[in-house]
């Protein structure tokens, strides 16, 4: 039989296979499975099959699906040709139990890049670009970057960007209609100026200035602010902007003279004047600007709080329209159609007076294009490549990688011993450690960490009593010292690499200039339980459990570190850094940070994005596993969001911060900002003073000026309420009850109240 030898080699199949687990969207990954009565030991079965070019057999290898997957298969992977029943070899098709993914996605762009592997052709041209090996496309201006699933898309002025989209009906123009039944596909994608930002189910689409964003089902779709550059007035923002959202989905716009859309339970948020503002039903909208024309569907709510012209409207059943016009600050008009007070239909509000319209439908809206030139594409300074450098005092080199570091500035002479371990409180250190345990660190940080994803991190010189070769990679245990360095992880790997350490982190780091993409693979999955033995159950169970592990196998369980300047991606399990306009992207619970106009990305872990960024505390991954903690945080005039159960969005002044997790959480908006609670139960929503804050469900509070906006359960209505009026006090949590505001209180309280409520006697 001949042996697969020319390695690596590239297959094209389907992504779901029988009834096992379907191939990952990105990465390397391992199947694995217990055999029948197994006591533990598993096995990595030939279980997928692909094509190794076109001639083969297309049907073996799952095409039938409308997504296809290319994957590179190296020397060490298991695998081997796919035989006949009488024994003999198929020809051009392989099996094989693990490799490397390398895109998952639509039929064309597979097919593409299947071919443009196979024949050593480059996958970027000066106009398009498709996602390589790290997992990203970047095109230029003009041009067209495409990823798959879990990829991420960027593109230049007046380019076009697609991640994680579906295969498109009987078309190869991008504008058309997308399939998007039982498709799950995050991906990340991001436009400039008079771009096209498509994104898919749970994807991120943003784009600049003048351009449309798009994302489908609890997609986020964004089109942000202008950069400033200098001459023009801190207000300047973009023009004639489209986004639209899925259902479930986010859509929000800080460019003036646009429409803004979303579908079903969404959520839509106009900052700025917009023309059109469009609510699905059960949905949720806030337009701070002016506003010519909104489409409110059934059980929808918008929130109008700075209305400064006359205004049409349709009101779906059950819909409910919040309006506060700049001439009349301290007044708030409520217009509904729960309980009867209007009739579904159009109105329009003009001289303080509301007017029926004879017609059921609103005028059409025109988005002319904005006729900015490619300067408008403001392109920030470049800040130099990061690197390491040795030959630096240790504390300079670590405050420039880490401004808000704790450093004491001490050199590290030759023989005292440097640890690197996690946060120890200064006290603690100084008192040295009485329960008869030892703290572990890294000599110099060589070997393995005892660190934890995301986590701060110490310097510490041992001082006094201390043990080597402790626990695991061989350890210095220790009871007492001096931290000289607490702060990120980042900032350690600096110092100790100023010193000569060169060896730090090594195999673990990615350095990245403008423009660039630092990505640490991400480790594999740990092996789940083995089934029990049928010996030690009463039931049998007759299948074969299998499990498929992403990762890389060589990756060791002590945090990766992807540092990337301007405008570039920064992918890893541990800390990720990107500068000004860049991505940082963190998987698990760990940190991801991106500088001003910067998004921010992370599952469990933080998200931090400066100044008109964007931080996302979402699932990046699916399925995910952990389904709670972390938290979004943004700068001034940022967007913060977070998704899961007990995570919290935080924005600056004029920022948007939204909290849509199934329980809990939080979002915290400042001055001027908006706050909304889009999810489950006992979220708590605050705003600044004169920021706008809603609540589906939970508590809201806010300083003066502030308009709370929050449902009632018993009446089916919405209840508002402007903070300093109406005995509505200044960062105190209300709930609506009976058609009104009331003080929260929390629940444990009230528990801890009724059992400790004194008898009669």
């Amino acid at each position: 039989m001949r042996k697969l030898n020319a390695f690596p080699c590239f297959v094209l199949c389907g992504p779901f296979q029988g009834y096992g687990p379907a191939l990952p969207a990105f990465g390397r990954f391992e199947r694995i499975e217990w055999p029948m009565y197994s006591r533990g030991d598993f096995t990595r079965p030939l279980r997928f099959t692909g094509m190794l070019d076109l001639d083969g057999p297309h049907a073996l290898a799952y095409l039938h699906d409308s997504e296809w997957a290319v994957v590179q298969i190296d020397r060490d992977d298991p695998c081997d040709w796919v035989k006949r029943e009488d024994g003999t070899v198929e020809p051009g098709l392989v099996c094989f139990a693990s490799g490397f993914v390398l895109f998952r996605g639509p039929r064309r762009t597979a097919l593409n890049i299947f071919t443009a592997y196979k024949s050593g052709m480059p996958l970027k041209t000066p106009l398009s670009a498709f996602q390589d090996r790290t997992g990203v496309a970047s095109a230029g201006d003009f041009g067209v970057a495409i990823a798959g699933d879990e990829g991420f898309a960027r593109a230049g002025f007046c380019g076009v960007a697609q991640a994680g989209m579906a295969e498109r009906r009987g078309s190869s123009d991008i504008f058309a209609e997308v399939d998007w039944s039982g498709y799950w596909a995050f991906g990340v994608a991001l436009a400039g100026v008079r771009g096209n930002a498509s994104a898919g189910r749970e994807g991120i689409a943003v784009v600049e200035s003048g351009g449309h964003a798009r994302a489908a089902h609890s997609g986020v779709a964004i089109a942000r602010r202008h950069p400033r550059k200098i001459g023009i007035a801190r207000g300047h923002f973009g023009k004639f902007s489209v986004v639209e959202a899925g259902g479930s989905g986010i859509a929000i716009s800080q460019a003036s003279e646009g429409s803004v859309t979303v579908e079903a339970q969404g959520v839509a948020v106009a900052t700025e004047s917009t023309r059109w503002l469009a609510v699905g039903r059960g949905g949720i909208g806030v337009a701070q600007g002016d506003v010519e024309q909104l489409d409110i569907a059934d059980d929808a709510l918008v929130v109008a709080a700075g209305l400064e012209s006359a205004i049409r409207f349709r009101l779906g059943r059950r819909a409910t329209l919040i309006m506060r016009h700049r001439r009349t600050e301290g007044v708030v008009r409520v217009f509904t159609t729960c309980g009867g007070n209007l009739e579904p239909k159009v109105y329009s509000y003009w001289d303080d007076e509301l007017h029926e319209e004879s017609t059921d439908r609103l005028g059409s809206v025109d988005i002319e294009p904005w006729e900015s030139e490619k300067d408008d594409a403001v392109s920030l300074s470049k800040s130099p490549a990061p690197a390491f450098p040795s030959g630096l005092p240790w504390w300079v080199a670590a405050r420039n990688h880490d401004p808000e570091a704790e450093i004491l500035q001490e050199p590290i002479r030759e023989g005292e011993i440097v640890v690197l371990c996690g946060n120890i409180p200064a006290a603690e250190l100084a008192a040295g450690r009485k329960d008869g345990k030892l703290w572990l660190g890294a000599l110099m940080g060589q070997g393995d960490l005892p660190l934890s994803d995301g986590a701060q991190c110490c310097l510490v010189r041992v001082e006094g009593e201390h043990a080597l070769g402790q626990g695991r990679g061989e350890m210095v245990g220790f009871r007492q010292g001096t931290a000289l360095y607490r702060g990120t992880l980042r900032g350690a790997v600096a110092s100790l690499r100023a010193v000569g350490a060169d060896k730090v982190l090594d195999g673990h780091i990615a350095l990245a200039g403008p423009g660039g993409v630092a990505r640490v693979a991400s480790r594999m999955d740990p092996v789940p339980l083995p089934p029990p033995h049928p010996a030690d159950i009463e039931e049998r169970y007759y299948g074969t459990p299998s499990n498929l592990l992403r990762g890389d196998r060589t990756i060791g369980r002590y945090p990766s570190l992807a540092v990337a300047g301007d405008e570039g991606f920064a992918i890893c399990d541990g800390e990720a850094h990107a500068g000004d306009r860049g991505v940082a992207c963190a998987r698990g619970l760990g940190v991801a940070r991106a500088g001003a106009n910067g998004l921010a990305l992370c599952e469990n872990g933080r998200a931090i994005a400066g100044e008109s960024g964007i931080a996302l505390s979402v699932p990046l991954t699916y399925p995910g596993e952990l389904d709670h903690g972390g938290q979004a945080v943004a700068g001034e005039h940022g967007i913060a969001i977070a998704e899961w159960n007990g995570t919290t969005a935080i924005a600056g002044e004029s920022g948007i911060a939204i909290a849509r997790g199934p329980s809990g959480g939080q979002a915290r908006a400042g001055d001027l900002g908006v706050a909304i609670g889009a999810g489950g139960e006992q979220v708590a929503v605050h705003g600044g003073g004169h920021a706008v804050v809603v609540a589906k469900r939970g508590r809201v509070s806010g300083f003066d000026g502030a308009l709370l906006v929050a449902w009632d359960e018993a009446t089916k209505r919405w209840v508002h309420g402007l903070v300093g009026r109406d005995g509505i006090e200044p960062g105190v949590a209300y709930v609506a009850r009976n058609g009104r505001f009331e003080p929260w209180t929390s629940p444990v309280l009230v528990e801890f109240r009724h059992k400790h409520r004194r008898r009669p006697r």
